[in-house]
């Protein structure tokens, strides 16, 4: 009970401050990592990079990324490889 109350304190300070929620936050913060490990290395595999996010299916990583960044994963990692 303890436990549901500061999940809900937390969603509405998240929605009040942030204008977001915890799950999406979440997202947020696994598709910025998996941009840092892109850059890092273009080559890695998208289902290699969910996994590394937490996320273990790499089709509903492919479509949680173009929903939420407008391109798919292959269109930012072709825009993260470095010039030879």
């Amino acid at each position: 009970d303890n436990l549901q109350m500061n999940y809900l304190f937390l969603e509405h300070f998240l929605h009040d401050k942030y204008h977001t929620s915890f799950k999406r936050l979440v997202i947020q913060l696994r598709l910025k990592k998996a941009e840092e490990l892109w850059k890092q290395n273009p080559d890695t595999p998208v289902g290699e990079i969910a996994c590394a996010v937490g996320i273990n299916d790499p089709h509903y990583f492919s479509r949680l990324y173009r929903k939420e960044r407008g391109i798919s994963p292959k269109e930012f990692k072709n825009t993260s490889k470095k010039p030879a």
